[in-house]
């Protein structure tokens, strides 16, 4: 069985059981080398299954993935580091384990990179 008739029949259970999205690198290490299969299975999916590229993208990349495949979403992760300073008050009291990395910091969702994505997705 290809990976793309493998993929086929999953996506048939995967509707039979009411799932509405599949994220998946095209079974490949990042969506890079797999955009060819990830191609084919939007196409195949076409409105019943959203098929979301995921793996190894950054913010510039998602024009092109867009375009390649034809998603209309993509797994992405932009994260940028806040500081906290409500944790220096009490010096006493442990927010977490290890602290590694520091305590008074924290990942957000880079909004700035998220709005970037839009505006260049927009614009391809």
């Amino acid at each position: 069985m290809t990976p793309f008739e493998y993929i086929s029949l999953l996506t048939s259970i995967v509707l039979a059981l009411g799932i509405t999205r599949i994220l998946t690198s095209g079974q490949c290490d990042t969506v890079w080398e797999g955009l060819p299969l990830i191609a084919r299975l939007v196409e195949h999916a076409g409105d019943r299954v959203q098929i979301m590229p995921g793996g190894g993208i950054k913010p510039h990349h998602v024009p092109d993935i867009v375009a390649r495949t034809g998603c209309r979403h993509i797994h992405v992760a932009v994260w940028t580091s806040q500081r906290d300073e409500s944790t220096r008050g009490r010096p006493e009291v442990f927010f977490g384990g290890a602290l590694y990395p520091p305590e008074d910091r924290y990942d957000v969702t880079d909004r700035a990179a998220v709005a970037g994505m839009a505006r260049r997705i927009r614009g391809a």
